[in-house]
C-alpha cells in the first residue's frame, strides 16, 4: 500500500531542489505533474522528482535515463513519454526521438506536436517522404507550426504557389505560430 507521507515528502524535496535550481521551466513542469497526475505510484512520483531535478540540473543523461523509467512503469504516459522523444531530438538523437514518437502516436493517433516532431526528427534523418508526410497530418490536425514546416520543405523545391495555400489557409487560424509569417515573407521574397 502506499504511502501518503511519503509523496508529501518526496514532492516538498523535489520543489525545494527545483526552487532552490532556480529553473522556472521545470518548477512549472513539476506544478503541472502534480496538478494533473498526483495518482501515480510512490515509485513514479519519485523517478519523476528524480527527472525533474536532473532537468533542472541539466543532467541530461539523468535526466533521460529517468523519463526511460517512467515510461517502462507506464507505457501510456503520453505527456513523459513526449518530453523524452522531445529530449532525445533536442540532444540530436533523432533515431530515439522518433522511436519514442511512433509509440505515442499509437496511443493518441492525433496528437498534434508528436506528428509535427516526428515530422522535423525524419527531415533531420533525411527521410523526406516520411516527413512531409507527417507534417500533413500534423497540418490537417490543425498544426499551424507544421502548416509552415510544410511550406517550408515546399518552397525548398520551387512550390512557392503552393507553399502560399498553405500559409495563407492556415493565416486564417485562431492561433498562428510565427514561423507562418516568416515562411509567407521567404514566399513573398522569391515571387520578386
Amino acid at each position: 500500500e502506499e504511502n501518503p507521507a511519503k509523496k508529501v515528502k518526496f514532492a516538498s524535496f523535489g520543489t525545494k531542489e527545483l526552487l532552490q535550481a532556480g529553473d522556472q521551466s521545470a518548477e512549472n513542469k513539476l506544478r503541472d505533474y502534480y496538478n494533473n497526475y498526483n495518482n501515480q505510484s510512490v515509485e513514479q512520483e519519485l523517478y519523476f522528482l528524480k527527472g525533474m531535478l536532473s532537468f533542472a540540473r541539466n543532467d541530461n543523461d539523468r535526466y533521460l535515463a529517468t523519463l526511460e523509467k517512467i515510461v517502462e512503469l507506464d507505457p501510456s504516459d503520453t505527456e513523459m513519454r513526449f518530453s523524452l522523444a522531445y529530449k532525445y531530438s533536442e540532444l540530436n538523437q533523432k533515431r530515439l526521438a522518433v522511436f519514442h514518437y511512433e509509440i505515442l502516436l499509437k496511443k493518441e493517433p492525433n496528437h498534434v506536436s508528436a506528428l509535427n516532431n516526428l515530422g522535423v526528427a525524419y527531415s533531420d534523418l533525411g527521410i523526406e517522404t516520411l516527413a512531409v508526410n507527417y507534417y500533413k497530418k500534423a497540418k490537417d490536425a490543425g498544426s499551424s507550426l507544421a502548416s509552415a514546416n510544410l511550406a517550408y520543405k515546399l518552397i525548398g523545391e520551387g512550390f512557392l504557389e503552393e507553399a502560399n495555400k498553405i500559409l495563407d489557409e492556415i493565416s486564417e487560424s485562431e492561433y498562428v505560430h510565427e514561423n507562418v509569417q516568416s515562411a509567407k515573407a521567404r514566399v513573398k521574397e522569391l515571387i520578386k
